[in-house]
């Protein structure tokens, strides 16, 4: 009584898996760019027009590979720098009431009455009437920083900071990426031989 292992065709078998590292390492470098590229075109006025989300995938960063030391594996990813960013525009932002934090300043103020007052410098100089005088001023504007002032007595809707609604960036992508790759593959297996 005996038990026979064949195990000739493991060769041929491993010969294939060296090929298929190779195929991806040749495929794989071209696709993870082409994705990168939808996703900077999407956030580039695709979608959005946003220039900071932009140029953060214009960054060598975003595009890892091969990604855990995996050949079969890349990775496009917007850079530390700016996730919760992205973050926040894929999952938008919800209206929120100002008065409330400005209210809890250190800066805060008590009136005659008791009642809280933060004076909110609004970050701009603006003109006071008659005082450019290009003579006098050697042509630079002079004026006081305008400002307005928050209390409890403010209208409730005086200080909403409005919402954004989402943008779903990585959806689009993903859909439009997909046919791009697709393509990538198909013409590197045409060529391919295993």
């Amino acid at each position: 009584m005996n038990l026979e292992f064949d195990l000739t065709g493991l060769a041929d078998v491993l010969r294939r898996v060296v090929n298929l590292e190779k195929l991806a390492q040749r495929v794989m470098p071209a696709a993870l760019e082409a994705v990168r590229q939808v996703w900077q075109d999407q956030v580039s006025g695709g979608l959005i027009d946003d220039p900071r989300y932009a140029e953060a995938m214009r960054q060598e960063s975003s595009v890892i590979y091969p990604f855990e030391d995996d050949v079969f594996r890349g990775r496009v990813q917007v850079p530390a720098s700016q996730q919760a960013h992205a973050a926040t525009i894929e999952r938008g932002r919800p209206a929120r009431d100002m008065k409330i934090a400005m209210l809890k300043s250190a800066k805060v103020k008590r009136n005659k009455q008791g009642g809280k007052y933060l004076v909110v410098p609004l970050g701009f100089k603006a003109a006071k009437p008659g005082a450019f005088s290009p003579s006098r001023t050697m042509g630079m504007l002079t004026g006081t920083s305008p400002f307005r002032v928050v209390s409890e007595k403010s209208r409730a809707d005086s200080w909403i900071y409005p919402g954004k609604e989402p943008v779903h960036v990585l959806q689009s992508v993903k859909e439009l990426a997909q046919e791009r790759m697709q393509r990538i593959f198909e013409q590197e297996l045409r060529h391919w031989k295993a």
